[in-house]
């Protein structure tokens, strides 16, 4: 595959914000969002990723604090179409790629070094239609949760299954174990689902819309992780509580906190419709038949106080088990038309219906931004061991004037008391034609416990005479871990 690649030399601008309240409650009193975002407006040769106020750093630090490593991975790349991937990591330090083929979900190993790992497998077992897959690593039995949306009977109702998959390579036999389970299958939609796993209790969370109550809220459903099969524990919940319509939830599991935190968008309608991110604690072990499953019901990422009313949307969440805060990022409708969306991000407490950061511009020029996920650096915090540095990353696609363009931006791990929270500089993973049938879309992240490395993988459509999508990877290193090696690599 022919792959052209583009480089900028530019630095793009991006608006400060200040805190603003978090609550669905009534909130403190706090100093809003500035009303004018305007460095939109500065000239081309002074734009930065950064806040207006740490320009001259930004010029300054040229050195970058992540790297792509290695050639692209082919994750998937054959004469059919594979889409909509998701990626783990497990115990034996094992990527597990799972995605769409043909309406059925696969799942494709790699090594820790990025290598393929034996051959692609078949994890959907029926002849109806499967897609929107997500999996998560149960570390203590290492195992591999595999999520997805079923199209029950191809009939239009759609319900929540989930497999088994084994943690490490199999040389002979299924690489699935136990039975497919049916998540959550009432006769109403199901969908989107987001899957983490509590690596002390040998269960996951699997979060999910559920359109039962009319409007569709956010459920969630705990699965528990055995030698052998996985089950339910315990029963089905409803995560948001609320009457407004509420989409796309994400997840990601705390353990320093015992909990999760699960995240969606909410449509809010006053003083217009348009959705808001809301956020919920939840105990990350089952509580017991009738108990409450939430440490705190549903609270605004970012108030409506603040007297914006552009659309919040797709979230994505992680969690930094060395500050204990959570990084809850999202899309932001900067023009309030879907013509030019941000990346944005604002900390959450590990605990409490509390804000940990005023709001962090990740991404935000001219051009329109969208599709991000986030990664810690380093596997689940209960493990020892791990390089990662104390950093996320954020992937995220840019639509630019000729191109489609991958980045990776790496955010500081843990709270800085002022300046900015990025660290130097973005950096380009994947570029190809802003052209008919060409595209990158529906990125993905994961980190690596025993290599401090990152893992990115997306979709990415040819066009041209023969229209084809694929699925393609990237190592991604923190900076400081893996200078000497990325140096002899290249």
């Amino acid at each position: 595959m022919k792959v052209r690649i583009w480089l900028y030399v530019v630095v793009l601008g991006v608006r400060l914000a200040l805190p603003a309240p978090l609550s669905l409650a009534a909130p403190p009193l706090q100093t809003p969002e500035p009303p004018a975002e305007s460095s939109k407006g500065y000239p081309a040769d002074l734009q930065s990723e950064e806040s207006p106020f740490d320009l001259k750093e930004a010029v300054s630090r040229s050195m970058a604090t992540v790297a792509p490593q290695g050639p692209k991975i082919n994750v998937a790349v054959t004469n059919d179409d594979e889409s909509d991937p998701a990626v783990a990591l497990c115990a034996y330090d094992q990527y597990l790629v799972v995605y769409v083929v043909d309406h059925e979900i696969y799942g494709q190993r790699l090594t820790s070094e990025g290598d393929l790992l034996g051959s692609a497998f078949l994890i959907s077992s029926d002849q109806y239609q499967d897609s929107e897959p997500d999996v998560a690593c149960e570390w203590t039995f290492n195992r591999f949760v595999v999520v997805w949306r079923h199209n029950f009977g191809d009939s239009g109702d759609y319900d929540i299954y989930a497999r088994g998959v084994y943690g490490g390579h199999r040389t002979s036999g299924s690489q699935l174990y136990g039975n497919q389970l049916t998540v959550s299958g009432d006769g109403v939609n199901e969908e989107s689902p987001a899957i983490a796993c509590n690596s002390g209790d040998y269960t996951c969370l699997v979060a999910f819309d559920y359109s039962g109550t009319g409007s569709g809220d956010i459920y969630a459903q705990r699965v528990s992780v055995g030698g052998s099969d996985i089950s339910k524990d315990g029963d089905r919940f409803n995560v948001s509580g609320f009457t407004a319509t509420e989409h796309n939830p994400a997840v990601a599991w705390g353990g320093h906190d015992s909990n999760y935190l699960v995240a969606w968008q909410y449509l809010h309608d006053d003083p217009s419709s348009h959705y808001r991110i809301v956020v919920s604690h939840v105990y990350d072990t089952e509580q017991g038949t009738g108990a409450e499953e939430r440490q705190h019901g549903g609270a605004w990422l970012i108030n409506p106080a603040d007297g914006s009313n552009r659309h919040q949307s797709v979230p994505a969440v992680a969690y930094s088990r060395d500050d204990q805060t959570y990084l809850v990022i999202f899309q932001y409708d900067y023009n309030g038309d879907g013509s030019d969306y941000d990346i944005r991000a604002r900390r959450y407490a590990g605990t409490g219906a509390t804000t940990a950061s005023g709001l962090i511009y990740v991404a935000s020029s001219f051009d329109d931004e969208s599709s991000p996920a986030v990664a810690y650096s380093g596997g689940p915090e209960i493990w020892p061991g791990g390089l990662g540095a104390d950093q996320f990353l954020v992937t995220y696609v840019r639509k630019e004037t000729s191109a489609w363009s991958l980045y990776g931006q790496a955010v500081k791990g843990t709270q800085e008391g002022s300046g900015s929270q990025l660290e130097p500089d973005r950096q380009l993973l994947h570029s190809t034609f802003k052209a008919l049938g060409w595209g990158i879309m529906s990125p993905d992240v994961t980190g690596s416990i025993n290599n401090g490395r990152y893992m990115v993988v997306w979709q990415y459509n040819t066009g041209g005479t023969v229209w084809d999508e694929d699925i393609l990877g990237q190592l991604v290193a923190p900076y400081t871990t893996y200078l000497s090696l990325i140096l002899r690599n290249y």
